[in-house]
Formats: structure tokens, C-alpha cells, sequence
């Protein structure tokens, strides 16, 4: 590949002639590279599992650690990390930057989609939320309390989705495959048991998962074939609570990813956040682009939940629908005792108070605002890369200023010292074997 020319291994000591094959072969001058070895170079890596290479069942730690080179030199822009990585190396993960997974359909942001699922709840004749057995009990207790809700403008889209009535608790439509398949086809089988399947796939063919997500309070997000998906961020910029179901998924811009944030966010904490946030995206909206922009830092824990995806492979309902627990095959002869009721995500989603969901839907909010490319405002085109309008939403701010922190390189050298310290205290090769990531 064009990046193994240049590089041996992952601390990459330099030497006289380890650059005459990139000059010969491309024409250009390695000069700019050697000045600090690559560390104020950048790599980007835009898809999940995508790298300089694509050895056969090698995901987890080998991933990033061969095929994305995210220990070496440069900063590697990327829009996936894991748990266990950034645990094992939270130096040289914080050396690289981890971004939101990029979405430019215009529809997201200027009320279409908004406007639209109204428009075809109406056409369906859907059941509202007071008739809507789908519909938790919470919502009901929020629509009570603010008579407005129901008058809500489309135009307005962060107004729309925080005040709008969600009839299904949740919406689920990932299909059955990857690492976590098992996990998959129990919540599916469950999902479709439940009374949110039960009123959503009445209309199926109808309702994609755009008009799903902004009519349900939940969205469950299990790992697949890597720990993250698009439909965690499109969960958010849809006014639905994501639900992790996936030890190794990270969520950019928190302490997940660079543990540096949590003492950012305890002094925003002791200053009003909520305030402090708004007060930074004002500045932004109204900033020279010329001028030094710090990154804002989240807590995952005000946008979304995080569950333990084992305690939820357990299955509730057979393929009738009928509840296995108490189905004869389910039950041993020798024994008279039911068997322990699994964990189902629907009955643990109807325990959520209201006043914690009106808390995550807001940050949910607030959190889209950070991870969108683009800002939501009525008059953006359906294609805005196609009209030539660049990304200026929150992440795009984002990812100025994670650069400003790493310019020159400097996050380098801890990276390089994280690494001469794991090569001291443990075998390597152990790190080289995760070759899977966690469900």
C-alpha cells in the first residue's frame, strides 16, 4: 500500500534511505514527512472497516492496530474506535481523532423528513399517542403536561422533534448478521412480539426507518458486523433515544474516546453546562472561521443509554408470539419450576420515568447539534455537496478544533511512550490476538 512504502512499523525510526521508494514512486518530496515523521500528517479512514488492507476475519485490536495504522505517527481521522482499544491505548487514541458517521441528506435537517412522516402518519392513519398501544405510558404523562405539543411547526426542526408525541416506544430494524447476530435475532423476534412491532409493521412497506425513528421514543443500537452504526447518529438527529447494545461502541467527543474530556465536562457541569454549550455554539454560529475554536466536550450518558447486550439474549417470545417461558418445550420434565423470565427490552424500556426521558431527548438534541455536518435550517438542498455547499454544522467545528489540539504533532510523543510501556509490562502479540469486537 501507499502508506506501508513510507513505514516499517508502528514507532517508525527514521533512516536515510526509507523514503527513496515513495520519492521514485510518486514524485514527490518526503521533506514536509521527515520534519516530524509524519505526526502532523494526516490519514483518513472513511468507513467503518476500511484500511490499507483487509486480511480475512481479523476485526478488533488488529484492525486499527494493522490495517488502519492508528499507532503510528499521523493522525488517523476515522468514524469508528472500540472499548477495548481506547482501554488498552488511550494515549495513541487520543492522538487520532474518532468522528460522527457522516450523513449530507439535506432531508435530515431542513424539516423534510419531518414534514413528511407527519404527512404520511395522517395518509396511514396511524393511531396517535392516546390511542396507540405501542405508546409508553411516560409519553402519555408528557403530552398531559404540555397541551402544546400537538401544535408544534414542522419548520422548525429541533422545536418539531423535542416536542412532537411518540406513539411507539421503540423502533428496530437491523437485520441479522455480523459478530452480534444472536443479540439481533432475539431483539428482533422480541421487537416484533411487542406492541411497537406489532403497529409498525402494520405499515412496513410504507414507513421507512426515517419516519419510524421520529415516531418512537427509543431506538435500539446493537453492534453488527463492527460495534457502530449510521442509525446511532440518525437516532439522534431524529429525536430518538439511542440505546446501546454493544460493549466496543464509542461515542466521538466524549470521555469514551479521550478520558481528558471527563475533567472538561465536571467543570462545565460546576458552570451550567446546558448554558455554557449554548453559549459556545453561539460564538460559533457568529465566529470568524479564521479563529481557534475549542471542541465541546459530551457525556454520553445525558443523550443515550448504554445496556449490557448479554442480559438482553434472552428470548421472551416464540414464533407465534407465544411467551417460550411458559411453552411446554421451554420446561424440563423432571422439574415443576418456571424457568427464570428473560430480560426483554421492551418491558425495561416501560420502566424509564418521564421526567429521564424528557432529560435524554433534550441532550439527544444537543447532542445532534454536535454531530451533524450540517446545521438544520429550512433552505438547505436536498444534496448540499452537489450545490457546493461545504459541512458547517457542529461537527465540522468539531473537527477544527480536535486539529488545533493536535497540531505539530504533539500528541504524539505520549502515543509512542503508551506503546514503549505496553512493549515492556505484556506481550504484544496478546494485544495482536483481539481479532473480534465485544458484543
Amino acid at each position: 500500500s501507499v502508506y506501508n512504502i513510507k513505514n516499517d512499523n508502528h514507532c517508525n525510526n527514521d533512516n536515510s534511505h526509507k523514503y527513496d521508494r515513495w520519492e521514485k514512486t510518486f514524485g514527490l518530496t518526503s521533506k514536509y514527512w521527515k520534519r516530524r515523521n509524519g505526526a502532523d500528517h494526516i490519514l483518513v479512514m472513511s468507513e467503518p472497516l476500511h484500511g490499507f488492507s483487509h486480511p480475512k476475519n481479523r476485526r478488533g485490536n488488529y484492525h486499527y492496530l494493522h490495517s488502519q495504522k492508528q499507532l503510528s505517527p499521523p493522525i488517523v481521522i476515522s468514524i469508528e474506535l472500540s472499548t477495548t482499544f481506547v482501554e488498552m491505548y488511550p494515549n495513541c487514541a487520543r492522538k487520532n481523532i474518532l468522528m460522527p458517521y457522516p450523513n449530507t441528506d439535506g432531508k435530515w435537517f431542513n424539516g423534510a423528513y419531518d414534514q413528511q412522516t407527519q404527512e404520511l402518519w395522517a395518509k396511514l392513519q396511524v393511531p396517535n399517542i392516546s390511542e396507540s398501544p405501542a405508546a409508553l405510558q411516560a409519553e402519555l404523562a408528557m403530552v398531559a403536561d404540555d397541551s402544546s405539543s400537538s401544535s408544534s411547526s414542522a419548520t422548525e426542526s429541533s422545536s418539531w422533534l423535542l416536542s412532537q408525541s411518540r406513539p411507539l416506544t421503540q423502533f428496530y430494524g437491523a437485520g441479522n448478521h455480523g459478530s452480534c447476530k444472536l443479540l439481533r435475532q432475539r431483539l428482533g423476534i422480541n421487537y416484533r412480539c411487542s406492541e411497537s412491532g406489532k403497529l409498525a409493521n402494520r405499515f412496513s412497506r410504507q414507513i421507512k426507518y426515517q419516519h419510524g425513528y421520529r415516531k418512537s421514543t427509543f431506538c435500539p443500537c446493537p453492534g453488527g458486523d463492527s460495534p457502530s452504526a449510521k442509525r446511532h447518529f440518525d437516532a439522534l438527529h431524529a429525536g430518538c433515544i439511542p440505546v446501546i447494545l454493544s460493549h466496543d461502541f464509542v461515542w466521538p467527543f466524549t470521555s469514551e474516546f479521550d478520558n481528558s474530556k471527563s475533567r472538561q465536562l465536571a467543570a462545565a457541569a460546576a458552570a451550567d453546562s446546558e448554558q455554557a454549550t449554548k453559549r459556545m455554539l453561539r460564538t460559533r454560529d457568529n465566529d470568524d472561521t479564521t479563529s481557534m475554536i475549542s471542541p465541546i466536550p459530551l457525556s454520553a450518558s445525558d443523550f443515550a443509554l448504554r445496556l449490557n447486550a448479554s442480559e438482553f439474549e434472552g428470548r421472551k417470545y416464540g414464533n407465534q408470539c407465544q411467551e417460550v417461558w411458559n411453552h411446554p418445550s421451554n420446561s424440563s420434565s423432571s422439574s415443576s419450576e418456571t424457568p427464570p423470565q428473560p430480560k426483554d427490552l421492551q418491558s425495561y424500556l416501560e420502566t424509564i420515568s418521564s421526567s429521564e426521558i424528557e432529560r435524554l431527548r433534550t441532550g439527544a438534541l444537543q447532542a445532534s447539534d454536535l454531530y451533524s455536518y450540517y446545521k438544520r435550517r429550512p433552505d438547505l438542498p436536498e444534496n448540499p455537496l452537489r450545490q457546493g455547499i461545504l459541512p458547517d454544522g457542529g461537527a465540522a467545528h468539531q473537527l477544527v478544533g480536535m486539529l488545533s489540539e493536535r497540531a505539530k504533532g504533539n500528541l504524539w510523543p505520549a502515543c509512542q511512550k503508551e506503546q514503549q510501556q505496553q512493549q515492556a509490562e505484556s506481550n504484544p502479540s496478546m494485544i495482536d490476538k483481539v481479532l473480534s469486537f465485544k458484543c
